[in-house]
């Protein structure tokens, strides 16, 4: 038996060099060739085992080993981000992210997600030493009869079907009840600021604001490396098709025509180590430049929305001010009813049949409901006039274009609407923030209208790297960016592409 793919090949040349010489006229000869024919093909196809599991071999001992080291990154990099969002932010609101329970409420589609940020709420009261109760939701009556039956049946088992039949049951009686358990929540929160505010003092924050962010950047910079010189996750590149291998060996024509769009191709591959290492680096900076104007692009109605809001500043001093008064106004007339409506409420739980009770309680009701709903309609400028008191008291002239998006962080629920709007990732926005390559958007002031474009183009033609940007094509320019990065980091870790390529090629005869 022949063993290894030496001995194979001397092999498969005797046998083909063999078949040209068998006879095909005479029976005989005819019937004694097929007979050998048949042992061949029975030896090939043993050859052909053979050659495969050698193959299969090759592959598994070529593919890079895989490096975890970067996972362990991205989970301390998660808490980092916790950690910074919550030492930017002033609001126990914000720091205790109550603001987000009161947005999932208000856009929740079931009742699970509803208890799941509704029970989140009554736990973080709980942190100040404030256990609520069914009496503390007397903003309606029907949201009290809903929220005394949660309470009544929060540990039973069969809670969730309870109380989607109490739901069901209470709904037409008040369509906008989950409305009026947010209102009732920002009530309650409100009530309690000062609780909430001495509770995150007294918090032993030994941890700067400035200092976390530095770790956070220097940790996401270390990382965003180690992915990209990880030679197992730049072998999956190719392997899942995000990249294709003939694009980055060294005949590849996209090779030569995607780095001849920034330096002659001739110049480039006469440039000594130091110089192509220089090259490699200004073109990451390149990249790191455009993806940052790319989206400041993507942000300029935020950032020219806050510029409006700034230059008429004077205008809107008193904004907040003047909405506050307007729903305390409002909540207090609201509240007169409300103790009548809950007064007549009690009597008619032991009158039922009383008709003049059940007229007045009916009067009441739709009173309250109407009260209520002018207090949402005002409410609903609330989260913007939260955020114009932000720009108007946290930015002056010497707040740059990171400064105006990071306003947008501190107000959840109006940046959420926002996505909501005009189909904005969030998650985007926030990476965008996090991110340790900003420069652009840091170093240009709030009343500056300077062409970013322009100077970016100006800065690298300084450096004889000849390009253009067109917002038509940044895409474009994006991808041959990427195209030369990653190739900077095959080179940097010595990836082997070719043996890659040979990897691929055996998938392709696998299968």
């Amino acid at each position: 038996m022949l063993k290894d793919l030496k001995e194979i090949n001397q092999r498969l040349e005797i046998i083909n060099n063999l078949l040209p010489t068998f006879n095909t006229e005479e029976r005989k000869e005819i019937k004694k060739n097929n007979k050998l024919i048949n042992e061949l093909l029975t030896e090939l196809s043993n050859y052909k085992e053979i050659i495969y599991n050698e193959l299969l071999s090759k592959k598994e001992s070529s593919i890079p080993k895989k490096e975890l080291t970067y996972e362990k990154n991205n989970e301390s990099i998660k808490t980092l981000i916790k950690v910074v969002s919550y030492l930017n932010n002033n609001s126990y609101i914000s720091k205790l992210e109550l603001d987000k329970d009161i947005y999932n409420i208000i856009n929740s589609e079931n009742l699970e997600v509803l208890h799941t940020n509704l029970k989140d709420i009554i736990e973080k009261f709980k942190l100040i030493d404030t256990t609520l109760t069914s009496n503390d939701f007397k903003y309606s009556i029907t949201l009290y009869k809903f929220m005394n039956e949660y309470f009544n049946n929060i540990n039973n088992p069969e809670f969730n079907k309870i109380m989607k039949d109490i739901f069901d049951k209470l709904y037409w009686e008040c369509p906008d009840i989950k409305s009026h358990l947010v209102l009732n929540l920002k009530f309650l929160i409100d009530k309690y600021s000062k609780q909430f505010n001495n509770y995150i003092k007294s918090i032993n924050q030994d941890k700067n604001y400035v200092d976390e962010l530095n770790d956070l950047l220097s940790l996401k910079t270390t990382n965003y490396t180690l992915m990209s010189t990880n030679k197992y996750l730049n072998y999956n590149l190719f392997i899942n098709k995000e990249l294709l291998i003939e694009d980055y060996l060294d005949n590849s024509i996209t090779k030569k025509d995607t780095i001849s769009k920034f330096i002659d191709y001739d110049k480039y591959l006469n440039l000594n180590k130091e110089d192509k290492d220089y090259f490699y680096k200004e073109i990451r900076g390149l990249y790191h430049s455009i993806n940052e104007y790319s989206s400041i692009i993507s942000y300029k109605f935020l950032i020219d929305k806050v510029k409006e809001i700034y230059k008429e500043k004077e205008k809107y001093k008193n904004i907040l001010k003047e909405l506050n008064n307007k729903i305390n106004k409002l909540n207090k007339q609201k509240e007169k009813t409300n103790k009548k409506l809950f007064h007549i409420y009690n009597r008619s739980l032991k009158y039922k049949d009383n008709e003049k009770l059940n007229n007045k309680y009916n009067q009441l009701f739709n009173k309250t409901n109407n009260q209520i709903i002018e207090i949402t309609e005002t409410y609903k400028k609330y989260e913007e006039t939260l955020f114009i008191n932000d720009v108007i008291t946290k930015l002056n002239d010497n707040s740059t274009y990171y400064d105006i998006l990071s306003v947008y962080t501190n107000n959840y629920n109006y940046l959420m609407n926002i996505c909501k709007d005009n189909e904005f990732n969030y998650n985007e926005f926030i990476n965008y923030i996090y991110s340790p390559y900003l420069v652009i958007s840091k170093n240009i002031f709030i009343n500056s209208d300077i062409d970013i474009k322009e100077k970016i183009e100006e800065k690298y033609s300084m450096y004889n790297i000849n390009f253009d940007i067109e917002d038509n094509t940044i895409i474009e320019l994006k991808n041959n960016l990427k195209y030369i990065y990653n190739l900077s980091y095959f080179e940097e870790t010595s990836l082997d592409l070719n043996k890659i390529k040979i990897i691929i090629d055996i998938e392709k005869i696998s299968k």
